[in-house]
């Protein structure tokens, strides 16, 4: 019964040692990724330039998008109120190149230039 009871804990010992190698291999990947991140941010230490380069293209991106995202909305609005002006309320509105840029880079603005145009017989 003894012999049972050390073949069990001998067994149980293995098994301990075997996680214990696992969770070592696992320390040193993520001593190794940490020894990776810190070889990047020694890279960057002092370098100005590429850091204040980096912000600045960061800013540029983000005004890029906020301006896309307006210019974008703004010509779907405009195409949008142009067809309803066209085909719901019957203005007699030409759909030349001329009006549809207009439209879409004027959106409601643009819209109420075409439809002034179109009142006073300029298109």
């Amino acid at each position: 019964m003894i012999m049972l009871a050390l073949e069990s804990v001998t067994g149980n010992l293995s098994s301990l040692s075997g996680n214990l190698s696992s969770v070592a291999g696992n320390v040193s990947s993520v001593t190794g990724n940490i020894s990776a991140f810190d070889a990047a941010v020694k890279a960057l230490v002092g370098n100005w330039g590429m850091i204040l380069g980096a912000a600045v293209l960061l800013v540029l991106f983000f005004i890029v998008l906020f301006v896309l995202k307006n210019v974008l909305a703004n010509a779907i609005i405009g195409i949008i109120a142009l067809l309803v002006l066209k085909y719901v309320f019957g203005v007699a509105i030409p759909l030349s190149p001329l009006v549809l840029i207009v439209s879409v880079l004027g959106g409601i603005g643009g819209v109420a230039a075409v439809l002034i145009s179109a009142y006073f017989g300029w298109l």
